[in-house]
Order: C-alpha cells, then structure tokens, then sequence
C-alpha cells in the first residue's frame, strides 16, 4: 500500500471531447483533444492490466456474474414499480442465457480490476494509476470496458457529459485497448455493457440523486436497446488511427 498523488477522472476531464473540428475539440490537457488521448492511455493501461500473468486470483465466473443482475433486477422493482421490474427482469433473463456461455472460442480469462470506471483512476504526469482492486478476479476482458463505459453514459444521462463526448471517449478507449494488444469481442462487449447498465439501474436511488426516477428508467432502457437493437454496434466501432 501507498500513497499515490493525483486527479480523478472527474467530468471535466472530458470536456468538449468530440466537439469541434475532427470531433476532438480543444487542445488542453484535460478535455478536448486532451481528453480523447487520455482515453487511450486508459486503454493502454487496461490491456496491460489484462496481459498480465494469470496471478491466483478466483475465476469470476459467467454464471455468478449473471447472478448478480436479479439484485438489480429486484432493486429495480423496489424503487419504480412492478412494470419495471418487470422489464428489468426480462432482460436479466435474456443476459443471464448469454453471458453464461462459459467456452466462447474468441475470449479467454484475464486479470480483471473488477470494477473499473473513471473515479478508479488517478492522472499524475505521465502517469495512470489504477485504484481499488479489491474486486479483481480473471473474467470477460469485455467487462472491464464495458463497466467504464457505462458509467461514462450514466454520466451523460446526469447532463454531466455530452453523448458526442461519450462515444468519442469510447472509441479512443476501445482504440487504445485493441492497439495495445487488447483483444476485444464486439458482441461479448455489446452484451457486457447492457449488464452494467442495468447494475447501475438501482444506483441513483441508492446515492439520493434529484433525478432518480427519470435516470433508474433511463439506464434500463438502455440496456433494453443494446441488448434487442444490433444496431447498438456502432457504438464500439474502432477508427482506422485506432487500429494496429
């Protein structure tokens, strides 16, 4: 353990990212232009992470993992209605039959941080430091971007970030990641990130937001458009510039 120095990822990191010409905005250091290179260090960082030597951490386990979206489910419910939940429910079953296809030929376990999202992270220099592995385990690697890029459009829902800058962020991130070495499969991340979306559901309540009604109803039907729209994939295309 130490102490480590540095700026969390708040919203104003990424700040006017994907505004302006090219999409990239200014050229500070912390937003704009700044803040799409930022992104790909983070995917950087996080294939790194994934490429590490399998240490003795416990399997994260496809069937447990989608365990885990009935509390959400039911934390829906709690906080709405049983109309919700209900919707809520439907798609937890439509995930649980996906994500607990445990032999997918092009994915295999890796060192997950767990709960990766943009408060884990701290920016000092040059430097990356990732924060709060106490969830680590080896699992999807889908599911470490998809955790971030979730909370990245929770963000945007709260009106803290625009959806320009969201998916800007993403594709520099999915960039980074897949340039680094990463190996990342559209259909397992597409899948990965409407279970998050759905996790998050029950937050806004759970941290007193004004808005939590509007926000809960937000983010399951968001997660309701990834997992029935296959046009959700245009979400996670990769630019050429991002590309080995």
């Amino acid at each position: 353990m130490e102490w480590m120095e540095g700026r969390v990822m708040d919203s104003s990191v990424w700040e006017g990212v994907g505004e302006g010409p090219g999409g990239e905005g200014g050229k500070d250091g912390t937003g704009g232009r700044g803040g799409t290179e930022l992104a790909r260090r983070v995917g950087a960082a996080l294939a790194e992470l994934h490429g590490q030597a399998a240490l003795p951490l416990r399997r994260h386990a496809p069937r447990r993992e989608s365990r885990g979206l009935g509390g959400a489910a039911r934390g829906v419910r709690a906080v709405l209605s049983k109309r919700w939940g209900r919707r809520a429910r439907t798609v937890t079953q439509a995930l649980r039959g996906r994500l607990d296809e445990d032999g997918s030929p092009t994915w295999r376990p890796v060192p997950l941080h767990g709960d990766f999202h943009p408060d884990q992270l701290l920016v000092h220099d040059d430097a990356l430091v990732l924060l709060d592995l106490d969830r680590a385990a080896l699992g999807d690697p889908a599911s470490d971007l998809a955790t971030f890029v979730s909370h990245m459009e929770r963000r945007a829902l709260e009106g803290q970030l625009s959806d320009k800058a969201v998916s800007s962020v993403e594709a520099a991130l999915l960039g980074g990641y897949e340039r680094a070495g990463g190996c990342l499969e559209p259909e397992r991340y597409r899948l990965q990130k409407a279970a998050s979306l759905l996790r998050l559901a029950p937050q806004p309540f759970r941290e007193r937001s004004p808005a939590w009604p509007s926000l809960t109803r937000s983010l399951v039907e968001r997660a309701e458009y990834l997992l029935t729209s296959r046009s959700g994939a245009h979400l996670i295309s990769i630019p050429e510039e991002g590309r080995p």
